[in-house]
């Protein structure tokens, strides 16, 4: 009996080790791309979320005056500055009560609204509060309320204190109102 040559027995050996290693390596080339695909797949999933989370209605508010004889108009308006359409949100408008004494015809589309009596630094004001049903749509705005205030209480000028809470939160910001200056 002969004795195999080494060197076949070696090449052939190294040719089944080096095939063996190529399976190898091509399976973890299949098994990177997978998982590339998976991950590229995640991160535009995670893009989508944010696009979604990002997405927030964010509302402000401003008054319009005019004067007609011996009365000021107010209204105080809301704006929707944010990207998304902010539904059923509460708002709440308070007028001091030196100048609210002479309030006439508060109007605002919820229909009648009693005012409360509160006070905010010390200062009594009236305050009135109300939930809007109607959308308010990104970039546009809406009238409040809409009140009457006599012209020589009105000609010094005086803040109304404001808030909105929405889905998204509250506006202006969280346990903050705003104030809106009127000045004739």
């Amino acid at each position: 009996m002969k004795a195999p040559n080494l060197g076949i027995v070696a090449s052939v050996v190294s040719a089944v080790a080096a095939l063996i290693t190529l399976g190898i390596v091509l399976i973890q080339l299949w098994l990177m791309r997978r998982q590339t695909r998976a991950m590229e797949d995640q991160l535009a999933l995670m893009n989508r979320q944010d696009a979604i989370l990002q997405r927030r209605s964010n509302l402000v508010a401003n008054t319009k005056t005019a004067v007609v004889g011996n009365a000021v108009t107010v209204e105080v308006r809301a704006r929707n500055e944010g990207n998304k359409t902010a539904s059923d949100f509460y708002w709440h408008i308070s007028i001091p009560r030196a100048v609210g004494v002479g309030v006439e015809d508060f109007q605002c589309a919820e229909g009648v609204v009693t005012p409360l009596d509160i006070t905010i630094g010390g200062v009594p004001y009236w305050h009135w509060s109300a939930v809007r049903r109607d959308p308010l749509y990104p970039k546009r705005g809406t009238v409040l309320a809409r009140f009457q205030v006599e012209r020589a209480r009105a000609a010094a000028g005086f803040d109304v204190v404001w808030q909105m809470t929405a889905e998204d939160g509250m506006f202006p910001d969280d346990d903050k109102s705003g104030t809106l200056t009127v000045r004739v």
